[in-house]
């Protein structure tokens, strides 16, 4: 159970960012570490958090994130990552992808990038990636009943 403004917030944050830190939590309330560590106590007992080195997260379970929370979650990572793939992948290459958030910021990322063929396991219709692409069936890629590739020619 939440006691105080200030684990509700630390609850916000960690479901945000995935992670709280001691440190970061002490600094950014202008409280000690024994106070936040207190605090994360409480919300490890109560098992809303569960406590790592340093910290705390938000304890995994059976149930999976829905789709736009786990987008949310690390959003400014997962943007780093792409902004770093869209540098380093060249015009005219070719990529692979799988499925998951962190991928469709890439994918994302990549929409301004030329003639690219991207082979995907998956793609998510609402991620607008489709709509700058031309499909084209795989032509010597062997296909298992377990996963079929889609391939997609960037314009």
């Amino acid at each position: 159970m939440v006691t105080n403004f200030r684990q509700r917030e630390i609850l916000d944050l960690a479901r945000k960012d995935g992670k709280v830190t001691v440190e970061g939590l002490s600094e950014y309330y202008d409280v000690t570490v024994q106070t936040i560590r207190r605090d994360l106590a409480e919300l490890t007992d109560s098992g809303q958090l569960e406590r790592v080195h340093g910290g705390a997260v938000v304890p995994s379970g059976v149930v999976n994130i829905v789709y736009q929370e786990r987008r949310r979650l690390n959003a400014s990572g997962k943007q780093a990552i792409a902004e770093t793939c869209a540098q380093t992948i060249p015009n005219g290459a070719s990529v692979f992808m799988n499925i998951g958030t962190s991928t469709e910021a890439v994918a994302q990322s990549l929409l301004d990038h030329q003639n690219l063929l991207v082979s995907m396991t998956t793609i998510r219709p609402s991620s607008g990636f489709t709509a700058h692409c031309t499909f084209e069936p795989p032509v010597s890629t062997p296909i298992s009943r377990r996963t079929a590739m889609l391939a997609l020619r960037m314009i």
